[in-house]
């Protein structure tokens, strides 16, 4: 009797808590469980942005400075963090994941790769104003009518595509405006040999 009350007392015992803090989800159709951080995809930018680790840092830093140092010089800031993060990275010893802190800061594109959902609407206000972009209209009243976040992106969106894409044209076309006769002369006989 004692060795079948010390097996009923092991079976009806109850389970032991484990960690809470990652959650399973059963897909009904598959039956799988699947870890919730897993799944979790990259907050504040698009899947698909070509940003790297110390990018993402240094684009997030600088969103989220324009409102905590509205007067400050946020650029400043955030380039001090990734210069620490280079500091890092150079002490690394796997360099694969050391050269996801290495970046152009003037190459990157952050307007393009954030997900602007992720981010508040004031967030995104202080945005448009750093940029110039107007973030209301007046109505027939005289009031002011703010725009939504969807329109201030699009605003953004469009200012960036806008500015990128006449800049490059431009610079062509003023490298070849600025050629001397001499040089250009220098040029075509290189050409032709």
């Amino acid at each position: 009797m004692n060795k079948f009350a010390k097996v009923l007392s092991k079976v009806n015992k109850p389970p032991k808590k484990t960690n809470t803090k990652t959650k399973t989800k059963t897909n009904t159709k598959t039956n799988t469980k699947y870890n919730n951080a897993a799944t979790k995809t990259h907050k504040y930018f698009i899947p698909h942005a070509r940003l790297n680790r110390g990018q993402r840092r240094y684009c997030h830093c600088i969103m989220k400075a324009r409102v905590s140092k509205p007067k400050g010089n946020h650029y400043g800031f955030c380039q001090g963090i990734a210069r620490a993060d280079w500091a890092k990275a150079k002490t690394m010893k796997n360099k694969i994941s050391a050269r996801q802190y290495y970046f152009d800061i003037s190459r990157t594109n952050c307007v393009m790769n954030y997900d602007y959902n992720d981010y508040s609407l004031i967030e995104v206000r202080q945005f448009a104003t750093e940029k110039g972009l107007p973030i209301y209209e007046l109505d027939n009243s005289g009031n002011k009518k703010y725009y939504p976040k969807d329109r201030l992106v699009q605003l953004l969106t469009t200012n960036y595509i806008k500015k990128h894409t006449t800049s490059s044209t431009l610079s062509k076309k003023s490298n070849r405006q600025h050629l001397s006769p001499k040089a250009k002369k220098t040029k075509k006989a290189k050409l032709k040999q």
